[in-house]
C-alpha cells in the first residue's frame, strides 16, 4: 500500500483497519448489510494540517439492506466479484447476514496482507 509515494508501515495499516473496523460495529449494530465492500468504496479523508490525522468512510449503499426479522430475503447476484461472498454467489439462500460484509472484508485484509508483504521482499532484493 502507498501513500504520496512512500509505503506505509503495518503499525499504520494496523490503524487503518481499526478505523473500518469501529465502521463495521457500527454498521452491524445497525443490521445494515452493504454486500458491496471493495476497496473503490472507502473513501479516506485527511485533515491538512496532520496527514496522520484521517476519517474512512464507506461509500456507494446503492445495494446495501437493512436486515430485520420482517425483511431479509434478498435476491439476486449482488456485488463485486473479486470480493463477493460464496452464499451470494452460489445462491442456496435468499436469507443471509453481515457474514457477507465479513467475507469481503477479509479479502481485502488479505490484499493488504500480499501487497505489504510484495513491498518487504522487493525491498530486501534491491535495497540489501
Amino acid at each position: 500500500m502507498k501513500e504520496k509515494g512512500k509505503s506505509l508501515e503495518i503499525k499504520e495499516i494496523k490503524e487503518k483497519f481499526k478505523e473500518k473496523n469501529s465502521l463495521f460495529k457500527y454498521m452491524f449494530s445497525e443490521k445494515i448489510i452493504h454486500r458491496d465492500i471493495k476497496l473503490e468504496n472507502f473513501l479516506v479523508k485527511y485533515n491538512n494540517s496532520n496527514k496522520n490525522d484521517y476519517i474512512i468512510k464507506l461509500s456507494d449503499y446503492g445495494i446495501s439492506k437493512i436486515n430485520s426479522l420482517q425483511s431479509n430475503n434478498f435476491s439476486g447476484f449482488k456485488g463485486t466479484i473479486e470480493t463477493i461472498a460464496p452464499e451470494i454467489i452460489l445462491q442456496k439462500t435468499k436469507k443471509y447476514e453481515n457474514s457477507v460484509d465479513i467475507f469481503s472484508l477479509g479479502i481485502i485484509y488479505i490484499n493488504y496482507l500480499i501487497i505489504w508483504s510484495i513491498h518487504l521482499v522487493i525491498q530486501k532484493i534491491f535495497l540489501f
